[in-house]
């Protein structure tokens, strides 16, 4: 069994060429070329920032559809950029009434009240509490705050919201939305609490998918979003899973994402889901079944 320090993840890294280095802060929105806009989370990335990548360019990380602003408003239809404009920041490039959410600072929860319902969607106020999820107030509405940590420390956060209207989704609304940084291309939400844990590792999309397959009682994390990154593999590595559970969604998205897994690990189970169902919407009764059918094929967890 891997149990390694953190100096050590970290001297790996520093050592690995293939790191995907990529500044993750900007905007992300449902991708139009893949998927005929079935992703309920957008994985198209538009860069917004000044760190190497030209402001404009869109990466999907669904898809893996790449290139310049001008591509993807030709595409939408949306205003193209002239070779003599100017962009020189994040303000000069982004859309006026999201400007807040794109620079969205991590959240002091000291000052913010735990989670105060039984439960927040179908997730248990026992796991909220684990998870540390805070009830937090923006633009009038009450959403859940879930902050991200990794070896004891807070790296990001989560604000969600606690329900989307019809008009939201159809216009491309986002339930999640991260604070500003990097770390969200490199963490492992519930990383931590995977360190603790013992028996097979599932992997997930999202932290509700995580939080929801914790509550049961299994050993998860997410990668939250759909690209699985290099300094995630790695985190995986430290935890020395047996064997992984795939558990993504059933889109264009997830599946690029099990094609990720299955190249790193010869040991897996992939959990297949009818269109419209994800982890997140797991029962007790169907995760069991689940373990109990990878027990019959594997064998019980070490």
């Amino acid at each position: 069994m891997i149990s390694q320090s953190p100096e050590w993840f970290i001297d790996q890294l520093n050592k690995t060429n293939r790191m995907d280095r990529e500044d993750r802060s900007g905007a992300w929105i449902i991708c139009p070329y893949h998927g005929n806009g079935r992703e309920r989370t957008g994985s198209l990335h538009v860069n917004l920032t000044k760190s190497g990548v030209p402001v404009g360019w869109v990466n999907c990380l669904g898809c893996g559809k790449k290139g310049p602003w001008n591509n993807l408003a030709e595409t939408l239809k949306m205003k193209q950029l002239k070779a003599s404009d100017k962009v020189h920041t994040s303000l000069e490039f982004s859309f006026e009434d999201q400007q807040d959410e794109i620079t969205i600072p991590l959240l002091d929860v000291s000052k913010h009240i735990p989670w105060p319902l039984d439960k927040w969607r179908t997730i248990p106020k026992q796991t909220l509490i684990d998870f540390n999820v805070r009830a937090v107030f923006r633009r009038k509405e009450l959403e859940a705050y879930i902050p991200v940590v990794e070896y004891k420390k807070t790296v990001g956060g989560i604000y969600a919201k606690t329900k989307m209207t019809d008009e939201e989704r159809s216009s491309g609304g986002k339930p999640y939305l991260f604070t500003s940084g990097s770390w969200k291309g490199t963490t492992l939400f519930a990383f931590d609490k995977a360190r603790k844990r013992k028996g097979y590792l599932w992997i997930v999309e999202g932290a509700r998918d995580a939080m929801k397959v914790y509550s049961f009682g299994g050993r998860v994390v997410a990668v939250l979003g759909s690209n699985l990154s290099m300094e995630q593999k790695l985190k995986i590595d430290v935890l020395d899973p047996e064997l992984v559970i795939i558990a993504t969604d059933p889109d264009d998205a997830g599946d690029k994402l099990t094609e990720q897994i299955k190249g790193y690990y010869n040991n897996f189970y992939k959990v297949n889901f009818p269109e419209g169902k994800d982890p997140a919407k797991l029962t007790q009764s169907r995760y069991d079944k689940i373990m109990q059918h990878v027990y019959e094929k594997y064998g019980e967890a070490v």
